[in-house]
């Protein structure tokens, strides 16, 4: 395979062949042990962005990686059943809908995909989560990191909405992202939800 050519499956952290982060790297990977509420919504992020996570996320968003999702989304569904049982049940039982924070179709044409859409739809998956693409990036926007605080939020006025072809009854949302910077875009996200009938939203992130 062309791909596996170009971008060897070598671990992230010890460089052994075979997986992108091997067994025995994978229970070194810094886990996120608790949750954080944000006005007043749950979040979740289940690693530290160390330089292994980002390089992973990397090399899935800019180089095209995508077989990464795969792993990544296993070692998300084993976090989530480790660390965060209850809240699994407790989504299971409530009926949330998994949600992915969207692309601007310019840069998903540009890209080909979208990296939270393709391991959301795997993660949800395996937790046995309905899954939905609900929101769409009306406009385009500048990266969120280079920003201000003050200039995240003008740059991102008005750029999600709502899909047209929805009539939403009351649902809850587990909304989800793969990095969490400054909960910025997952705030505004939750702002369209609440707006269109959501009872809970809750936040998961790959990486904080």
């Amino acid at each position: 395979m062309l791909l596996n050519l170009l971008f060897p499956r070598n671990c992230y952290l010890c460089k052994k062949p075979g997986l992108y982060f091997c067994t025995s790297c994978q229970k070194k990977l810094p886990i996120k042990k608790h949750q954080y509420r944000n006005n007043p919504e749950l979040s979740i992020s289940l690693f530290a962005y160390t330089p292994a996570i980002r390089s992973a996320l990397h090399d899935l968003k800019y180089r095209f990686v995508t077989d990464l999702a795969q792993e990544l989304a296993t070692l998300s569904t084993k976090t989530i059943k480790t660390h965060y049982k209850d809240f699994l049940v407790h989504w299971q039982k409530q009926n949330f809908v998994f949600l992915p924070v969207p692309l601007h179709r310019h840069r998903h044409n540009y890209r080909g995909f979208n990296q939270t859409e393709i391991l959301g739809k795997l993660i949800a998956k395996n937790l046995k989560l309905q899954y939905k693409n609900l929101l769409i990036r009306s406009r385009p926007t500048r990266p969120q990191y280079k920003l201000s605080k003050k200039e995240r939020l003008q740059n991102l006025k008005k750029a999600f909405s709502f899909s047209k072809k929805e009539h939403p009854a009351p649902q809850n949302y587990l909304l989800f992202d793969d990095i969490f910077t400054t909960g910025t875009t997952l705030s505004v996200c939750c702002r369209v939800l609440k707006q269109n009938k959501a009872l809970n939203v809750h936040f998961l992130t790959l990486a904080r």
